[in-house]
């Protein structure tokens, strides 16, 4: 059975890795043009796996729809603070530890001061709250969500990455398109990865330089690739029957794919450098 997979039975119960600090910390957005595409998933496993390797790694449900985390990970974190004066403190108390490296944040659908109707105003400002959060974690994985204007909250305080997932679908892709579109304007120079789920790896390459020549030609800038995560209908019906993903990756191909970009981003967390990797992976501007 593949190394991989150990990570994931480790994360099932508290785990006794040590702690390792680090000057800074790293946060990867996930993000989507179009719903479905398997954000909360990716980061979940992303965050496990990260954690697995040693560093501290704080794992927010950010999206402006319903919580996804929480069910994932088969916990129940508390409500969401109600108050914009106390929200700081209010967040901190509602994390919730997975393991000795691990946490979740959920503040999906949540907004300061309101009911489930909020406004845009009110939601971006309980967002502002989060970075406060960052400084005694290694990792920071925010799941961001399909909702433009949550992900670009998000980049108020900006990631060292975002992670743009994307099916083959052919909505999807324009809709990806889009999205980094978006983050151009609002962010000039912020780094864009594409990770192509649910595809094969040629497919997912396909999709990728569609996305980095339409990048090129009508916005002046590449984006990189991230990889290719495969199908599996396994995991999908498994976390649908309500299965933790930490027991229901267990025997997915998916896992092998994530460790690979966890591996990654537990390189950089080491040396503060890109790593030095295949053409199109993590090109650094």
């Amino acid at each position: 059975m593949s190394t991989h997979l150990t990570p994931l039975r480790g994360q099932v119960s508290s785990r006794t890795s040590g702690l390792r600090a680090t000057s800074e910390t790293q946060v990867v957005l996930l993000a989507s043009g179009k719903a479905g595409q398997g954000t909360s998933t990716v980061a979940a496993l992303l965050a496990i796996l990260s954690a697995a390797e040693g560093a501290r790694v704080l794992l927010v449900d950010a999206g402006a729809g319903a919580a996804t985390l929480p069910d994932l990970l088969g916990v129940f974190p508390a409500q969401a603070p109600t108050r914009a004066l106390d929200a700081s403190a209010s967040l901190e108390e509602m994390v919730v530890p997975i393991s000795d490296t691990l946490s979740l944040l959920s503040v999906a659908g949540a907004a300061v001061g309101a009911s489930a109707g909020a406004g845009v105003g009110e939601r971006r400002a309980l967002l502002r709250w989060l970075p406060p959060l960052y400084a005694r974690y290694d990792l920071v994985v925010l799941d961001g969500g399909s909702r433009l204007e949550s992900i670009l909250a998000l980049t108020a305080y900006p990631p060292a990455r975002v992670l743009a997932v994307t099916t083959c679908d052919r909505i999807a892709v324009p809709s990806t398109y889009a999205l980094i579109k978006a983050l151009d304007v609002r962010s000039p120079g912020l780094p864009v990865e594409v990770l192509v789920n649910s595809a094969p790896a040629e497919a997912a390459l396909t999709v990728f330089r569609e996305l980095d020549t339409a990048t090129q030609l009508f916005l002046q800038r590449r984006v990189d690739y991230a990889g290719a995560v495969p199908d599996d209908d396994g995991l999908r019906a498994a976390t649908g029957a309500g299965i933790p993903v930490q027991q229901a990756a267990i025997d997915s191909p998916v896992v092998s794919a994530i460790h690979q970009l966890a591996a990654r981003v537990q390189r950089e967390l080491v040396h503060r450098t890109p790593a030095v990797s295949e053409p199109h992976l993590a090109r650094r501007r």
